[in-house]
C-alpha cells in the first residue's frame, strides 16, 4: 500500500513488480505469518465470515485465505493499481469471483453495506506519518467492524535501544543469504530510515486501544515487526 515518498516504496514501480521476492528476503517467517492469522480467524469467522484486507498488496493473504478457508467472503484494498493487478492473477481460477473482491483505493474511504467479521492490515500503518494520521487510519477500519469483530494488524515496530545495532546486523545478515543485493539493502536502508514512520511495541499496544479495541495482544513477532491480534469493543 503507497503511503510513503514517492521515491521510496513506490509500489507501482519496480519496488511493487519485485514485492513477493523482497518482502521474503527481509522479513523471517513471512510465508508462516498468514496460516497463523487464519487460525486466529477461525473461530470469529466461521465457516462464511466476511473479512477486510487493508493494503492487500499483491494477494499473498488472500490467496491463503481463499485457499483454505473457501467460504470467507474476502475484500482486498490497496492504492496500488499494479499491485491489484498482480493479485488478480495469483487469485484467478482460487477463488470464485463473489468470494473475493478486489478495488483500488484508500481503504479510509471504502463504504460497505455491512459490518465484517474480521479486518487484517499488514505492513501498512508504518507507512502513516504522526500518531494522529496513524490513530484515524485505526478508526476507519474499526468503523467496518461488526461489534466483538477481530483485527490483526502487523507493522515495523521498534524502538532504538542498545540492542537495534545488532538485530540490524542480524537482519542483514538474514537478507543477505537469501540473495538480497548489498546495494538493494544500502537502498532499503535509507527508504525506510526515510519513509517508515514506527513506534515501539508499547505505542502501538496504546493507539489501538485508543482507537476503541480492547484485548490487545501481540502474538507474533519477526526482529523488527510485530503483530496484534484485538477485539472491536463496540
Amino acid at each position: 500500500m503507497k503511503m510513503g515518498s514517492a521515491k521510496a516504496f513506490d509500489f507501482d514501480a519496480e519496488y511493487g513488480l519485485k514485492y513477493d521476492q523482497f518482502i521474503r528476503q527481509i522479513i523471517p517467517g513471512y510465508d508462516s505469518y498468514f496460516p497463523l492469522c487464519i487460525s486466529l480467524l477461525s473461530e470469529q469467522m466461521g465457516r462464511d465470515g466476511s473479512l477486510l484486507v487493508a493494503g492487500c498488496g499483491t494477494g499473498t493473504e488472500l490467496l491463503e485465505f481463499a485457499s483454505v478457508r473457501p467460504g470467507w467472503s474476502l475484500i482486498g484494498v490497496d492504492l496500488s493499481d499494479q499491485m491489484i493487478k498482480i493479485a488478480e492473477r495469483k487469485l484467478q481460477g482460487v477463488s470464485a469471483p463473489n468470494t473475493v473482491k478486489l478495488l483500488v483505493g484508500d481503504v479510509t474511504k471504502v463504504v460497505l453495506d455491512r459490518p465484517l467479521n474480521a479486518v487484517t492490515c499488514n505492513l501498512v500503518m508504518h507507512f502513516l506519518r504522526g500518531q494522529d494520521a496513524k490513530l484515524q487510519f485505526l478508526k476507519s477500519l474499526k468503523s467496518n467492524l461488526a461489534p466483538g469483530g477481530t483485527l490483526i494488524l502487523m507493522d515495523a515496530c521498534w524502538e532504538k535501544s542498545a540492542a537495534f545495532s545488532r538485530m540490524m546486523r542480524a537482519w542483514w545478515d538474514y537478507a543477505k543469504n537469501r540473495g538480497l543485493l548489498t546495494d538493494r539493502w544500502f537502498a532499503f536502508r535509507e527508504e525506510f530510515e526515510s519513509s517508515l514512520y514506527p513506534l515501539t511495541r508499547d505505542e502501538e499496544v496504546k493507539l489501538i486501544e485508543q482507537a476503541g479495541f480492547g484485548s490487545v495482544c501481540p502474538f507474533w513477532s519477526s526482529l523488527h515487526h510485530q503483530a496484534f491480534v484485538a477485539v472491536n469493543s463496540g
